[in-house]
């Protein structure tokens, strides 16, 4: 975005014209006198005259057009992005399970408790299920862990991607030849 409002507010300094230039009064001259002019060539059809804005199809005569390293380097950026939108959805996901996860915890340790009340032979199949349903909330804390480290790393990535390309554009920058 700010690439892009840079490229137009270069083009528009360049392509902006002044049409007309007052035209001071000398000192001989009264204030009552005077009017300020425009110089009959800068207006020869009589309309207004404002700068013509170049179409989105001759904009890259006034815009260099990126060399391949800058190229490679949006292109990889992008994907880096993509990767980021995905690896958030499906922390969210994650995130989504691992608290359903830990509300089946709580009911089943409330079913435990009511059997350890009135013994029976229900009480050894309901600490079984528990120990399952700790050992699905480890499996989904490991699987949090791991895509949180793949989300850190590509964002680090992007990050490192997005700072060279800006040392890349930069004015004087010796990558950019």
């Amino acid at each position: 975005m700010k690439l892009s409002i840079t490229i137009l507010s270069s083009i528009l300094a360049v392509c902006s014209v002044t049409t007309a230039s007052p035209v001071y009064p000398s000192s001989t001259m009264s204030a009552e006198a005077s009017t300020l002019t425009a110089s009959p060539s800068a207006n020869p059809a009589g309309g207004d005259v404002y700068p013509v804005f170049p179409s989105a199809y001759n904009l890259e005569k006034y815009c260099d057009p990126f060399d391949t390293t800058e190229a490679s380097l949006i292109k990889e950026i992008a994907k880096a992005h993509v990767g980021i939108d995905v690896m958030s959805t499906q922390l969210e996901g994650l995130h989504y399970q691992y608290d359903f996860q830990k509300g089946v915890i709580i009911k089943v340790e409330q079913q435990l408790e009511t059997l350890r009340q009135t013994p029976g032979q229900e009480l050894g199949a309901a600490e079984a299920r528990l120990k399952m349903q700790y050992e699905v909330l480890d499996g989904l804390k490991n699987e949090l862990k791991e895509l949180v480290k793949k989300a850190s790393d590509i964002i680090k990535k992007e990050e490192s991607l997005e700072k060279k390309l800006t040392e890349h554009l930069s004015p004087g920058s010796s990558a950019n030849g």
